[in-house]
């Protein structure tokens, strides 16, 4: 199954990208980059539901709908 960070590849390099935590029914990240983004899936575990394009006035975004986000322990 793949996951955010399979996704990226496929993404402009200017986007911004939004979390939607499908369980809290609410946006919990907003305009993140692409940098912020790649450290949120590595410091948090998810399951991916979907994800779907969102025009902005000034940028191009992403939404990612996710589930079941849990912060990873630090090791």
């Amino acid at each position: 199954m793949l996951d955010i960070m399979d996704l990226l590849e496929y993404a402009q390099d200017d986007c911004d990208f939004d979390i939607y935590d499908c369980d809290k029914g609410a946006t919990t990240e907003t305009g993140l980059s692409r940098e912020e983004l790649e450290n949120w899936c590595e410091t948090h575990d998810y399951d991916l539901w979907s994800f779907e394009p969102s025009q902005r006035e000034k940028a191009f975004a992403i939404v990612f709908n996710v589930s079941k986000v849990e912060e990873k322990e630090n090791e």
